[in-house]
């Protein structure tokens, strides 16, 4: 179930429309410094929690603490990780790759060292995911037992009726350390090597003056203890939510990391944003900008049936895929991305042909070769 963010009173709304997606590099620091703010101990973002929570829309959350306490715990931990943040921007042509060949990624157990830094702030240039609308009736009969003006005022009930109409894209996500016992106090010697904690965030569709985007869900797992057997903390082979999203947010970072697929360029902050930030206590952050290479015209093109006999007197395109490719100092197998090229002498005439085919990897889900070319 899509979360939504308690609607404001009627006479706070300003404005009720489709979520804002196209964030530029140069904001993220910005919005990354609106957002610790949004969770401070005595701001909005407290009370998100706790309306969450009663609505049944925060199934991720220390059990062992009361209402209130749970929601300060969770509005800490989120404010805990942004001002810690590395900052990370994705440009368009990287969400297209990552999207196509996020579904066929061999399944591996994440490590630390597939993050840019133990806490962080992505932001991508388009939304990774967008989710139809949803009802929101039953949100409201939850909240009536917190808040009568919330679940009857039929004003407050129709303004989160027409902002739920725009459906929910998810453009940002943040993560940061966590641990088990602090979401069970019974779980005494679990995750032994700790846990990460991974936020995905929607637009908000009614901007009252509060942050601009909004959790939408939360995913923690356990790191893999060295020594320990991969196949138990590999993440989980599920489409969709948070599960889906942690696969794209991983692609994007393994990605990122490999130089012949993509580059990546410093940010600084501008000057007034640097200034905002230290008056508000933070570090200073500039952003990373990572974005696709150059490819060479029509990589993505499968080769074709029948190229492998004899040599090559052309040369074909062959499209990008994955390699489940050994780590001895991980002890473990990783994705690595083969990006698209070309097979054939260097001098040869590029063969030509009347169509063709793009895999699709949101179209094509069992497809293990998706094509290193953006989608349009």
């Amino acid at each position: 179930m899509s979360r939504h963010r308690p609607p404001a009173l009627p006479e706070q709304i300003v404005y009720v429309g489709p979520s804002r997606t196209d964030w530029r590099p140069e904001e993220v620091p910005g919005l990354r410094r609106e957002l610790v703010e949004h969770f401070a101990p005595d701001g909005p973002g407290v009370t998100y929690f706790r309306n969450c929570i009663i609505g049944g829309m925060q199934p991720l959350r220390p059990r062992h603490l009361a209402l209130g306490p749970a929601a300060a715990w969770l509005a800490a931990r989120e404010r805990a990780a942004m001002s810690d943040a590395v900052l990370r921007y994705v440009d368009h042509d990287l969400c297209d790759l990552v999207e196509a060949a996020a579904p066929a990624m061999p399944l591996f157990a994440p490590h630390p060292s597939d993050l840019p830094g133990p806490s962080g702030f992505v932001v991508f240039a388009r939304p990774i995911a967008d989710l139809p609308p949803r009802d929101v009736d039953h949100v409201f009969d939850r909240l009536a037992h917190l808040d009568p003006r919330m679940g009857e005022d039929p004003v407050t009930r129709a303004v989160a009726h027409a902002a739920e109409g725009f459906g929910t894209q998810i453009i940002a996500a943040s993560w940061g350390p966590v641990q088990a016992l602090d979401l069970d106090r019974q779980a005494v010697g679990r995750w032994p090597a700790g846990g990460l904690w991974m936020s995905f965030y929607a637009g908000t569709r009614v901007q009252d003056g509060s942050a601009p985007i909004t959790i939408d869900e939360e995913l923690a797992f356990a790191w893999r203890p060295d020594g320990a057997p991969a196949d138990r903390y590999k993440l989980p082979d599920v489409a969709g939510r948070a599960p889906g999203w942690t696969r794209l947010v991983f692609a994007a970072f393994i990605l990122s990391k490999q130089q012949d697929v993509t580059a990546s360029d410093t940010l600084r902050t501008g000057r007034p944003e640097r200034r905002r930030t230290a008056r508000a206590g933070l570090p200073e952050r500039d952003v990373v900008v990572v974005r696709l290479r150059v490819r060479p015209p029509a990589a993505g093109a499968p080769r074709p049936a029948g190229t492998g006999r004899g040599p090559l007197t052309e040369r074909v395109p062959v499209g990008g895929y994955w390699r489940n490719q050994w780590y001895p100092t991980l002890d473990d197998h990783r994705p690595k991305w083969v990006k698209g090229h070309f097979r054939g002498p260097k001098d040869a005439p590029i063969r030509s042909y009347d169509r063709v085919t793009i895999l699709d990897a949101r179209r094509h889900a069992d497809d293990t070769t998706p094509a290193d070319i953006p989608k349009h």
